[in-house]
């Protein structure tokens, strides 16, 4: 690349500014100009890039510092991918299965659970985020296995949580910078099943390559005595029973550890909504989400019930609960090194 064979030179000043002051331009990302001294060679990594940042109006609201880290310290690097060798029908959404794409991706590895997508490792790319019951069609993801999972949240919750804006647009992600605590680990596996970007799901009978499939949603949270003590039994909703005392993964995971008090609530109200759901599911049953198995996937139960118009409270409450686990977490994935500081504010005072 230029940046780490050729241009090699010490950086003096410079300004960034949104691309939306270009005429016609409907992306926002930064632009800038920056001053190099060419008599005096320096490697980009070593030095201190600091730009004015100017608003629409030309006017200097603030500073930010330009990242120029070991390409090995990005977040894309901190879990191994596992080897994928077993077929399996692939996805390119919730409940769509992909098979237009010429390069298809469409196998996953030993103990599969479920696909992390997430292409790139900037802020850009941060729709491109997402996880799914299969594996996802394109490049850019990885199964999550019972080794990674814990990890895989983390990276899920670290490039999904953040806002973006045009400052950070190109600011990349990061592996932390300390060890952290139990706490933080089932925080970002909480906010993650329960994120509206959770696409698994439960499907019965998908054919694939002339043979059927039985997708299992493996990030269901309630065990299954739970689930069989609650007020209507499976049976009697028209899903498919439980046949046997199985656990989903995530289940078993959550035994054994101690949420904290703003994940066992999102926790609590997640267990509302999915009590909701099954007493209403006959109500949905005109809509085509592809609901037959007791083990239904969170978006299939949310995208049920808006569009039935039904449980609004519960829907309400969860997403209550879940922005404040948000609150809660997003101060850390600064303070652990995941993403670098955004723009740094200047008092009125300080303007040129």
């Amino acid at each position: 690349m230029l940046r780490d064979n050729a241009f090699h030179y010490k950086f003096e000043r410079g300004f960034m500014f949104s691309s939306e002051s270009f005429y016609g331009s409907k992306s926002k990302f930064p632009v800038g100009f920056l001053v190099w001294n060419l008599g005096e060679p320096l490697k980009i990594e070593e030095q201190n890039i600091k730009l004015d940042v100017y608003d629409k109006n030309v006017w200097k609201y603030g500073t930010k510092v330009i990242h120029s880290e070991n390409r090995e310290r990005f977040l894309s690097k901190w879990v191994k991918r596992p080897k994928c060798n077993i077929i399996m029908p692939p996805f390119k959404s919730a409940i769509n299965i992909g098979l237009e794409n010429i390069d298809t991706r469409n196998r996953v590895a030993p103990g599969f659970l479920c696909s992390l997508m997430y292409k790139g490792n900037d802020f850009q790319n941060q729709n491109n985020t997402g996880l799914f019951s299969g594996p996802y069609i394109s490049a850019g993801a990885q199964s999550v296995t019972s080794e990674n999972f814990e990890k895989s949240m983390i990276i899920h919750t670290v490039r999904r949580l953040p806002s973006a804006t045009w400052t950070n647009d190109r600011d990349q992600f990061y592996q932390p910078t300390i060890d952290m605590p139990e706490e933080f680990v089932t925080d970002c596996a909480i906010w993650s099943v329960f994120s509206e970007y959770n696409n698994t799901v439960s499907l019965k009978d998908v054919e694939y390559l002339d043979k059927i499939y039985q997708i299992r949603n493996n990030l269901y949270p309630y065990t299954v005595e739970e689930v069989k003590g609650w007020k209507h039994g499976l049976s009697e909703l028209g899903l498919q029973a439980i046949s046997t005392n199985e656990d989903r993964f995530l289940a078993k995971w959550i035994v054994g550890y101690k949420l904290s008090q703003e994940a066992q609530e999102v926790f609590n109200r997640g267990r509302m909504l999915y009590m909701a759901f099954y007493e209403n599911v006959d109500k949905t049953r005109w809509l085509d989400y592809k609901i037959d198995t007791w083990d239904v996937g969170l978006w299939q139960i949310k995208m049920s019930l808006i569009n039935a118009g039904l449980c609004e409270n519960e829907l309400s409450s969860l997403k209550e609960a879940h922005k404040t686990l948000g609150k809660k977490l997003l101060p850390k994935l600064y303070e652990y090194g995941f993403i670098p500081e955004d723009v740094v504010k200047i008092d009125v005072g300080e303007q040129i």
